[in-house]
């Protein structure tokens, strides 16, 4: 094992610990979902996430991902729609949804402002975006970076202001944000004017 797989299965197994807590916080205390919400999970990888929110709430997911592989083990369900896909380029109209998710997958975007900015063009006006990524400032954070682009793996991770400042430019509110260990969850809102 190559110590970048050691560091990528630490990051993995912590991170993927906190989805009980991230379902919590998205069904009860962010009340982020409501019935019939349609929700995109721009680099959802496997969609454990999504499928853990599918037994509290009746939503619908669009699950993006460039990789086809992920979405294997996600099992067919008319709540969730797989869309193989550059998260730069959605084939979706503008304000097609609710709410949209980045949950650790911003890092591995080749263009992660553009991903998000194309986001923002597919959320409704007062949608939400939530986006759980690991704050560059963090010492563990820090040593994956220096291994990861040495090994050419993960492209960006963002200090918690320079997220929230282009979120900002992109005419979103910040409304919460957590740090968790090493992670930062910010949830932002589209202006409805």
């Amino acid at each position: 094992m190559s110590i970048y797989d050691f560091f990528e299965n630490i990051y993995y197994t912590i991170s993927h610990q906190t989805h009980p807590d991230l379902v919590d916080l998205i069904l009860n205390q962010w009340n982020l979902l409501s019935p019939g919400y349609k929700i995109i999970d721009i680099g959802a990888g496997e969609g454990k996430l999504n499928l853990e929110l599918l037994n509290h709430i009746d939503v619908h997911f669009e699950l993006c991902d460039i990789d086809r592989k992920k979405f294997a083990s996600i099992p067919s369900k008319s709540s969730i729609s797989i869309n193989v896909t550059d998260v730069t380029e959605l084939d979706f109209p503008g304000e097609s949804f609710d709410v949209a998710f980045c949950i650790n997958a911003l890092h591995h975007f080749d263009r992660p402002k553009l991903s998000i900015k194309e986001v923002t063009r597919v959320l409704k006006k007062n949608g939400k975006l939530l986006i759980v990524d690991y704050e560059s400032q963090a010492l563990l954070t820090r040593i994956f970076n220096i291994i990861a682009k040495v090994q050419k793996r993960h492209r960006h991770f963002f200090t918690l202001f320079e997220l929230t400042e282009y979120l900002k430019y992109l005419g979103l509110n910040t409304q919460s944000i957590r740090i968790n260990h090493f992670q930062i969850a910010i949830i932002a809102g589209k202006r409805g004017d």
